[in-house]
């Protein structure tokens, strides 16, 4: 095959990227667009490239890769890929790191397709005919805007994989917008497939600050349409010790906890929900933070959830015990320090 790819440079809501493909063997008109994005994903792209390239489909795809300035390998991988796959594959970098979610927005918007599939590159797809099944599914349904599958799960340091995790152990979901909102189910977005006209209509919704980008995208889908699940396991998702999901520390799990607590807060105001949900979502959060806030001694955020829960009777004698000993222990280490300083201070006048 010539080779004859093209480097373009365009710019989304200030995210600059350029794009890597060859436009005279790329299908004109893609009924689904693949997303991937990964970041670092060495030993596992290949894989997710494969499961994507495997799919057996009577329409023409689209894979758009967006690869944010590895330090390993990766972007060495999807150059090789996108010059023998130039018919399907097409790449969307830039010269600096931009982060997970303008990455994620950035390649969102390349997409052209009718649909678009999610596969980030540590997950990958195992059934041949998920875009074929997914796509019958959404055009049979014209009043769904969304549909995921089950999913088996990966846990990447112990090699070991958890066979169908939604019938077998989270549970078949309501698929509401009130369910996700409240309850932020973990829905594996290697498995969603959606309606791009859904995706655009929404789009002003998906900010950059935000932690994640896959909740407020499905919060915003769900709200405007119904959300389809088909019964069977299509794809692998892989389980990471330091994904944004799977954070180690006290704090950076606390900071994770903050953000998709404002994606609620956000998204309760945009669309008015009722003041119970509200309180619901406020509760949930406050009792779940409640340790980390006292372990980390965040005064502001320890009083305003101190007075939350105790003005509705929310405050166990457990809860209340823990408060007192974090408080009494922050004290002694104030004192400690104050004491170890002066201390430090008077070997060196000496």
């Amino acid at each position: 095959m010539t080779e004859h790819n093209e480097h373009q440079t365009f710019k989304t809501d200030e995210i600059p990227y350029q794009e890597i493909s060859d436009t005279a063997v790329l299908s004109k008109n893609p009924l689904v667009s693949v997303k991937m994005i990964t970041y670092n994903h060495e030993p596992y792209i290949a894989q997710a490239i494969e499961g994507v390239l495997m799919q057996k489909t009577d329409f023409p795809i689209e894979l758009i890769i967006g690869e944010d300035c590895s330090t390993d390998r990766t972007r060495e991988i999807v150059l090789d890929y996108q010059k023998k796959y130039s018919d399907i594959i097409r790449l969307v970098i830039s010269e600096h790191n931009v982060g997970m979610i303008k990455n994620g927005l950035r390649t969102n918007k390349a997409c052209r397709g009718k649909y678009i599939a999610f596969c980030e590159g540590d997950d990958y797809w195992i059934d041949p005919l998920k875009l074929q099944k997914q796509i019958k599914f959404l055009e049979a349904n014209q009043d769904y805007g969304l549909v995921y599958s089950d999913v088996d799960r990966l846990n990447n340091k112990s090699s070991t994989i958890e066979k169908n995790i939604f019938k077998n152990q989270l549970r078949i979901k309501k698929n509401t917008f009130d369910d996700f909102l409240l309850n932020v189910w973990f829905l594996a977005p290697c498995t969603w497939f959606f309606r791009n006209d859904v995706f655009r209509s929404i789009k002003h919704l998906l900010k950059i600050e935000y932690v994640v980008g896959d909740l407020p995208l499905l919060l915003g889908i769900s709200k405007n349409s119904k959300i389809g699940y088909i019964d069977e396991s299509m794809a692998v998702y892989r389980v990471l010790e330091k994904s944004a999901s799977h954070l180690q520390g006290t704090q950076a799990k606390y900071t994770f906890h903050q953000g998709i607590f404002k994606i609620q807060m956000d998204f309760a105001k945009y669309y008015n929900v009722a003041p119970i949900v509200i309180e619901k979502i406020k509760c949930t959060y406050y009792i779940k933070v409640f340790k980390t806030v006292c372990l980390l001694n965040d005064k502001k955020s320890k009083i305003e959830l101190y007075s939350y829960l105790k003005k509705r009777n929310l405050l166990s004698k457990k809860k209340r015990v823990l408060l007192c000993w974090i408080t009494k222990l922050s004290i002694i280490r104030f004192f400690l320090l104050k004491f170890l300083n002066q201390f430090v201070i008077n070997l060196m006048i000496s």
